[in-house]
């Protein structure tokens, strides 16, 4: 399988063990430091081989106590046991700053897939960096007492932290007469900074996941659309305007150039997010893309096709005309969404009417039924 962090191949015996011993030393772990960027010298506990013959165990050569954290042996990051040969899809967030991106994997992963506990669907986080974050991004913010808008997401060479990406696991218990299984469907996001989409250079030094990745969900903020300046209130135009274009131009390629291929086969959701700002501003645009859609079960399509050509109008209108002609040429299978993560535009940076997120799962589920993912 790959290491859905390096995206190196590994057999799982060639997967290593880190010591988990908190009175066990530390020491210098250049390829760990390596896989961060860093300049600064990183310390890790002691990573050692399996012991031969006892799969997944070992005991650490400095302390001699058991250990069962395991790590890539490439980049030394952990993977989860459960993990090794599982259901996995690594799904890349792309856009400029401001676009909303990690007001989107937040909200989406706190809240609105949730909305498939009706069909029978648990959801939990793996891994302690999204716990971090969440802790970070859900707890300190969006859940106080007056909700605060999440600070923007800086570049990975000024925070390593973002090289990480947000792993959620989405279970099922099939029943059965004789007995039940719990099927599982593991989700890898990657949220970037939007400064990283600047140059060829940032992309691959940052963010080269895009090119590993099983789908991507590419954001653009309806508020920096040239066209639209005129048709939406002062209060809502934000401070600067950035090529929304450019970044997925950019994107697309590198991806061409590390994979070799002038059309991209993995499918691309391309979501407009904010658009509860147009449902004031804009009077004839249909009703239903600013509803949630009432679907029936995980794999419910029902509406999506129809809203595409609502969102594909709304960006030939007031973006450029050719963009969706563009999208077409160089990807197999697109599909155009409209989000929104919070529900209403944050006023002075507080979201004085809460939280109402508006069809944050469907790029999601999409992607998955594309890719034929779900196992359930």
């Amino acid at each position: 399988m790959k290491c859905f962090y390096c995206f190196k191949r590994f057999e799982p015996e060639s997967l290593m063990l880190r010591c988990g011993n908190t009175m066990c030393r530390n020491v210098d772990d250049p390829v760990h430091q390596e896989f961060l960027g860093s300049t600064i010298r990183y310390m890790n506990k002691i990573i050692f081989n399996q012991q031969k013959g006892l799969k997944y165990k070992g005991s650490c050569p400095e302390c001699s106590k058991p250990a069962t954290t395991l790590v890539c042996p490439h980049c030394h990051n952990e993977i989860p046991k459960e993990m090794i040969n599982a259901n996995i899809t690594v799904v890349s967030l792309i856009g400029v700053s401001g676009v909303g991106k990690t007001h989107y994997v937040t909200m989406l992963l706190k809240k609105s897939l949730n909305n498939l506990a009706r069909f029978g669907v648990a959801t939990r986080r793996l891994g302690e960096q999204t716990f971090r974050r969440m802790d970070e991004n859900y707890d300190k913010y969006l859940a106080s007492e007056t909700p605060l808008a999440i600070p923007r997401t800086v570049t990975a060479m000024a925070n390593t932290q973002v090289k990480y990406p947000w792993i959620f696991v989405l279970d099922r218990r099939i029943k059965s007469f004789l007995f039940d299984t719990l099927v599982s469907n593991y989700l890898v996001i990657y949220d970037a900074a939007g400064e990283d989409f600047l140059s060829a250079d940032l992309i691959g030094t940052n963010v080269a996941s895009i090119a590993e990745s099983d789908g991507w969900i590419f954001l653009l903020d309806p508020l920096q659309f040239p066209k639209l300046r005129h048709k939406i209130p002062e209060c809502y135009k934000p401070d600067s305007m950035s090529d929304q274009k450019a970044a997925i131009e950019r994107a697309y390629g590198f991806v061409r150039e590390k994979t070799n291929t002038s059309l991209v086969e993995k499918p691309i959701a391309i979501t407009m997010t904010k658009i509860d700002v147009l449902e004031t501003c804009l009077n004839d645009v249909q009703h239903s893309v600013f509803e949630n859609r009432p679907y029936k079960n995980p794999t419910d399509l029902e509406g999506i096709e129809r809203d595409d050509g609502i969102i594909r109008g709304l960006i030939s209108d007031n973006m450029e005309d050719e963009f969706s002609n563009w999208v077409d040429a160089y990807f197999k299978n697109g599909m155009f969404f409209g989000i929104s993560a919070l529900g209403s535009s944050p006023e002075g940076g507080r979201l004085v009417n809460g939280l109402k997120p508006l069809r944050l799962e469907d790029p999601i589920l999409w992607l998955f039924a594309t890719l034929k993912k779900w196992k359930f």
